[in-house]
């Protein structure tokens, strides 16, 4: 079951900030196809290179969850 209906993706893929710059740099002459290219390309290698660290880093110990989301009470160290 889906959350969204196809129509209302398809409208909103329409209104994708991301493409809808691209195409405005495109019309204005200031994005060619392989510089497109080459942007998508080293942005994939860069998500595959974050996903393949993620996914190879060692799970945290729980006993360190809680690390760095409060500040320290430095009145009691």
């Amino acid at each position: 079951r889906r959350y969204r209906s196809r129509e209302e993706v398809e409208e909103w893929a329409r209104k994708d900030p991301i493409i809808r710059f691209q195409t405005y740099l495109e019309e204005q002459g200031l994005l060619d196809a392989g510089t497109r290219d080459e942007l998508t390309r080293k942005a994939a290698e860069e998500v595959d290179a974050a996903t393949d660290y993620a996914e190879k880093a060692p799970l945290p110990v729980p006993e360190t969850a809680l690390r760095h989301v409060f500040a320290e009470d430095e009145r009691n160290p």
